[in-house]
């Protein structure tokens, strides 16, 4: 039993007559914004045993620093002893996550997958298998917690992880044949008493760009049997990777690939260089490779690291469940090649090995996309064909639902040898000066960006970004610091800038250094804020479940009314009106003023590649009209389209009284904006109305009563069907309006 275990727990264990529901991991009580620490995960496996699940828990053992590195081992029926297991005559899969204490997909799903499995009362895996899994190998440098940017800045998430290496400054990942590490020690004593016939690391990509939710690889060394012989490298290569490939599309919806990364790192080919993509090294020092060379199945996955942290765990998760599938459904197979591989090695019948690997089999390619994140990419990727890009504004950029598209082909040019960027400052002052704002201050640069159609100046973030000796900010010094003075210096000059940089001359290398450098840093800037006033509306759950139904299919019967071409969701939070109206629609536009909300909701439309839907940040109160020149240059929002029908859904009490905003005006601002409204009005018993008025001296404006609101909403519009819900304090509408 692990050290950390209370006796309180045995205490409630006994107390409790009726069984717990299962606990939640830290990733999913956060909605994906946080991993979990050291602490967590001993908790979460004590709650295993404490909710009643049939396993077997305890240390394999401690880190450099003392911590303790927990297993589960869970099986039907279960086993606590190696020699149980080898009797029970099944494959034994051992499964380990967060070597690489950065990479924490592996620490999240095999924590969510363990508590699934083992209190799923119908006949799965388990019955098949025995599983070993070590969900946080590298405990100390997953306690070595720092912003995601710091730690990881090539990865989408969460907020602050642990540091690749241990507590000692080694990658265990490399110390397989060394095994210089306290941890390594440990789980080789753990590998050599379970005598595991499967191995799989689960890992996460360091920033290559693809088009994979997830890669994966066999043993790589050739006498783990990539070319056939005694060892299983062939048959996980070609026998179960090409099934699990299939399954994921087909079943989980992720697109999942051999590993690899293209040529040029992190980015495209260096110029004149063959594009390519290449695997990791096949040297025994690696876990997957080491495994293989003693005669088991071993498999690496790679998680995407920049897909939303939540789509990672799921198909992290999705994989080891595929795996363990597969090896339940070939575990005569398994067994074969592993008892076989013992015996032909004790017979000295492997006497040599090929010396490399042959190549993969011929066969149908599967595409590899980038997706353009911003103006830098597609910078970047015109470089090596001389062509320049003049512009950098982010309105270049427009969205079909989630998808960003470059619109302006107008911005690219013929690059002569020696030109600069000449729409960096255009970046800075349009993209990287407000999300800088927002990643380093925790300031929200929608309200710069509507007061200012040219961005943020370099002067005026200087002055707005202040020097961090307790966190350093990335870009500062070169991107604001310097680059206002050399606006400050030539401002009242003659001297025109962009041909003086022309002279000073740029090559495509370094202006590639340079645009990749910028990319980094805009990749490791976040929203920053962990939670907001809205961003757990939702989970708090302001509706008994009735209403919410009733609500639901409300809204849905005046969508699906007739054909819908667009449709505005104002309010949106968490997009569970939009997505129903989506489903009755061409197009929704879903709007919410809080900006934590809005990038939720962004991110998981983006993980799903929703098209149809289009999540804005829009501040009822300070929606703002057209800016630029006569106010028309960038139009208001509500001046870009005309929705067949809007959805004002638990928003007019809100902008009534925070913002002191009449009903009156509020009906008169949707009668002009489109033909037909879906509206909610909370009466004034709402346990939410009460809550605005809390500290409101003067009360509620007068037209904020059922009967005033239905006296104005008939003004303006005919009533098709109303409802009072379940809660009793709510009447939901659907209108026409008057012609």
């Amino acid at each position: 039993m692990l050290t950390s275990r209370r006796l309180v727990s045995a205490f409630l264990a006994t107390a409790l007559a009726a069984p717990l529901a299962a606990q939640q991991t830290r990733a999913e009580r956060t909605k994906y914004t946080e991993t979990s620490t050291h602490a967590d995960v001993l908790a979460f496996i004590d709650s295993l045993q404490l909710r009643g699940a049939k396993v077997r828990v305890g240390s394999i053992g401690r880190t450099s620093q003392g911590r303790e590195m927990p297993y589960v081992i869970a099986s039907r029926p279960l086993v606590t002893t190696p020699l149980e297991a080898r009797r029970l005559g099944r494959p034994v899969v051992y499964i380990q996550g967060n070597i690489h204490a950065g990479e924490v997909e592996g620490k999240e799903a095999l924590q969510a997958v363990l508590r699934d499995l083992v209190f799923d009362p119908k006949p799965n895996v388990l019955d098949s298998v025995v599983l070993v899994a070590v969900p946080i190998y590298n405990a100390d440098g997953n306690e070595a917690f720092r912003p995601q940017a710091q730690n990881r800045g090539a990865q989408n998430g969460p907020e602050s992880v642990g540091q690749r290496p241990n507590g000692m400054g080694l990658d265990l990942n490399r110390d397989y044949m060394k095994a210089e590490a306290p941890e390594t020690r440990a789980s080789l004593a753990m590998f050599n008493a379970w005598d595991p016939d499967l191995f799989v690391d689960l890992h996460t990509t360091d920033g290559s760009f693809h088009g994979y939710a997830l890669t994966y690889a066999p043993s790589l060394h050739p006498a783990a049997g990539i070319v056939g012989g005694t060892f299983g490298g062939a048959f996980v290569r070609d026998s179960m990777l090409p099934v699990i490939r299939q399954r994921m599309r087909a079943k989980h919806k992720f697109e999942v690939f051999d590993y690899g990364n293209f040529s040029g790192d992190e980015g495209p080919a260096a110029q004149g260089e063959a594009r390519s993509w290449s695997s990791y090294e096949h040297l025994p020092r690696y876990g997957t490779n080491y495994y293989g060379l003693r005669g088991r199945l071993s498999i690496l996955s790679e998680a995407y690291s920049h897909d939303p942290f939540e789509r990672r765990v799921k198909s992290t998760e999705a994989f080891v469940r595929e795996l363990l599938s597969m090896t339940a459904q070939k575990a005569k197979s398994v067994l074969a090649i592993t008892r076989g591989s013992d015996a032909a090695l004790m017979a000295g019948k492997v006497t040599a090995v090929p010396v490399r690997a042959a190549l993969t089999k011929p066969g149908v390619m599967l595409p590899v996309v980038e997706e353009p994140l911003d103006t830098m990419p597609e910078a970047r990727e015109t470089l090596a064909d001389g062509i320049g890009l003049k512009d950098a504004t982010p309105y270049n950029v427009q969205f079909i639902g989630s998808r960003p598209q470059f619109i302006d082909a107008g911005s690219f040019e013929k690059r002569k040898k020696s030109d600069p960027w000449y729409g960096y400052r255009q970046f800075c002052e349009m993209f990287l000066y407000p999300l800088m704002l927002q990643g380093y201050l925790g300031v929200g640069f929608q309200p710069f960006l509507r007061g200012a159609v040219n961005g943020i100046s370099p002067d005026t973030m200087r002055k707005l970004l202040p020097a961090s000796i307790r966190r350093p900010r990335k870009g500062r010094l070169t991107h604001v610091v310097l680059h206002a003075a050399a606006q400050n210096r030539f401002a009242d000059s003659n001297v025109e800038m962009k041909k003086e940089a022309a002279k000073a001359g740029m090559s495509a290398a370094v202006l590639d250094a340079t645009l990749g450098k910028l990319e980094k840093i805009v990749k490791g800037l976040t929203l920053g804020d962990k939670k907001s006033t809205w961003s757990e509306y939702t989970e708090r759950g302001h509706y008994i479940e009735n209403s919410l139904d009733e609500k639901e299919r409300f809204v849905r019967d005046a969508v699906a009314a007739r054909p819908r071409r667009l449709v505005f969701d104002i309010g949106c939070n968490d997009g569970a009106f939009s997505r129903i109206a989506s489903a009755h629609s061409d197009f929704v536009v879903a709007m919410d003023a809080d900006p934590l909300v809005v990038d939720r909701l962004y991110n998981t439309l983006k993980s799903e590649k929703n098209e149809k839907i289009l999540p804005l940040y829009v501040d009822m109160s300070d929606s703002g009209g057209g800016i630029g020149w006569r106010g028309k240059e960038r139009p208001g929002v509500f001046d870009r389209g005309n929705p067949d029908i809007v959805l004002y859904l638990a928003v007019i009490h809100h902008v009534a009284i925070t913002f002191n905003i009449p009903v009156a005006a509020q009906l008169d601002m949707l009668a002009t904006l489109s033909p037909e409204i879906v509206i909610e009005m909370p009466h004034a018993d709402d346990p939410m109305v009460r809550k605005l008025l809390v500290n409101k001296r003067a009360g509620i404006h007068d037209d904020f009563n059922l009967d005033e609101f239905e006296r104005l909403l008939n003004e303006r519009f005919t009533v098709q069907s109303k409802m009072l819900l379940s809660s009793g304090t709510r009447t939901i509408f659907h209108a026409t309006r008057r012609s």
